[in-house]
């Protein structure tokens, strides 16, 4: 199975994150992100000629995420690929960002209440990482939870249905949560996988000896890079490949 996870480009959330107090769901691509996207297209369609997979030179199927800028950026890194009768194009909202609730709130208007909940959340989060709830939002542990029913799809259409070649247009948290499932890591350890830049193109492959991972595009340069993104030195045991 070879799955190669895109992170979105540069959102208007991203350069400024009061922008998010409008609904994450709707948040779109600056410039810079279609830039990026553009970018990693042309890398995308390089990739799969130079590692054709079965004889294929494209995905058998592409999953993107339900918002906006992952839906904007999935339209610029695979239109090339859009009248493909082959490929199965589909939106999940099991990959859509994790919520962090209120915590985008300019903190200068929050009033008492909410500024002693988010003070409240900050230090649960210092506490326990992955199961910190900010204030009308889900953790780590949550979004985790949200993306496996999507992971176990593809593990049984890998199985049952033969697709084998997938592309994932999503989000950091949501890939990361996708990479330490495959990986074999206990879901805590997310934060031993660096968090991907926007456009970036990282590749889960089992070639039959078990999942690897490598960082094979990085969007904001636009250069291929080949990088392992885990980082071995924390607290969790992170069995090797």
């Amino acid at each position: 199975m070879r799955l190669l996870l895109v992170r979105h480009g540069e959102s208007t959330g991203n350069a400024d994150p009061n922008v998010y107090g409008g609904g994450d769901r709707y948040v779109g691509l600056t410039k810079e992100g279609r830039r990026q996207q553009r970018g990693t297209h042309d890398f995308l369609m390089h990739f799969y000629v130079e590692n054709p997979y079965e004889g294929r030179t494209y995905p058998q199927a592409i999953d993107i995420s339900t918002y906006k800028r992952a839906r904007q950026s999935a339209r610029l890194c695979t239109h090339s690929f859009r009248k493909n009768p082959d490929i199965v194009f589909e939106y999940d909202e099991a990959l859509r960002e994790q919520s962090f609730g209120l915590l985008y709130r300019m903190h200068g208007v929050c009033d008492a209440e909410l500024s002693a909940r988010i003070a409240l959340s900050k230090a649960a989060y210092k506490a326990s990482p992955f199961e910190a709830v900010p204030p009308d939002g889900e953790s780590p542990a949550m979004h985790y939870a949200r993306t496996l029913p999507y992971v176990e799809r593809i593990r049984r259409e890998g199985v049952a249905g033969g697709i084998v070649d997938r592309q994932i247009v999503a989000h950091g948290a949501s890939n990361r949560h996708i990479m330490t499932n495959f990986l074999g890591l206990p879901p805590n350890a997310w934060k031993h996988i660096q968090n991907q830049n926007n456009g970036d193109v990282s590749l889960l492959e089992d070639k039959g000896q078990g999942f690897t991972l490598r960082k094979i595009y990085d969007g904001p340069t636009g250069q291929r890079v080949d990088i392992d993104p885990v980082i071995r030195n924390l607290f969790l045991p992170v069995p090797m490949p």
